[in-house]
């Protein structure tokens, strides 16, 4: 057989496999980003949309574009450990990674406990129904503003509101409400008044209260030692 034909059986043949395995690796899901389109708190699951499309190789070597189809009931992974998590609100427009599992997991899923391994309910893998959402990322378009490379901070979008934790100690911005015991070893300092129904100074204190009745300033209770003085 001719040598310039059988070079060119061989080239057909490896255009052949080579779309095979192109198209067969569309079919095998990672990692993904994608866009929240709903959430059920319920559940704590989210509907999302990939915001890269799929690309396949048609046979004539020409490139398809396709949408992904909407990705159903994710959960959603939160920070959690022993008897402590972080939630954050959830929203229509949030980015989110998908990222798949290489077993079903609809056993795991509705499982009551998991203290031990499940059966996978059917034999796919990397599929599209068994992906998780990790809510958070974002591309240039939305990267974070005004961006603290310092210090750990819990923050809103805008920044006017925020608790930062320093290595010299903690910072609030913002209205701050305290249900429970605020114990402290230290002074507490005020710009302003510090309001309270009630006020109690322990032996050996001193300093000043000044009691504000509807606003107005009343004659101040000064303490010596822990003895009125004033």
């Amino acid at each position: 057989m001719d040598k310039e034909i059988i070079t060119q059986h061989n080239a057909n043949e490896d255009d052949a496999l080579r779309a095979h395995i192109q198209n067969a690796l569309q079919r095998l899901h990672t990692v993904i980003p994608a866009k929240v389109m709903a959430f059920n708190e319920t559940n704590q699951t989210i509907d999302a949309l990939p915001t890269i499309q799929r690309v396949f190789l048609n046979e004539d070597k020409s490139l398809r574009y396709e949408d992904y189809p909407l990705i159903k009931e994710c959960p959603v992974v939160f920070i959690q450990g022993g008897s402590f998590i972080i939630t954050t609100p959830i929203a229509a427009g949030d980015q989110c990674l998908l990222f798949f599992s290489e077993k079903c997991i609809d056993n795991w899923w509705t499982a009551d406990s998991v203290t031990k391994s499940s059966r996978p309910f059917e034999m796919r893998s990397f599929d599209l129904s068994d992906g998780f959402a990790l809510v958070g990322i974002n591309n240039l378009a939305t990267k974070i503003s005004n961006y603290d490379k310092n210090n750990l901070v819990i923050r809103t979008k805008d920044n006017a509101k925020y608790i930062k934790c320093m290595s010299t100690g903690f910072e609030i911005q913002g209205n701050t409400k305290i249900t429970g015991t605020l114990d402290t070893t230290d002074n507490i300092k005020s710009d302003k008044n510090v309001r309270g129904a009630s006020l109690t100074a322990d032996d050996g204190a001193s300093g000043t209260i000044h009691y504000l009745a509807g606003g107005s300033g009343d004659p101040a209770l000064t303490f010596t030692k822990g003895i009125r003085t004033a």
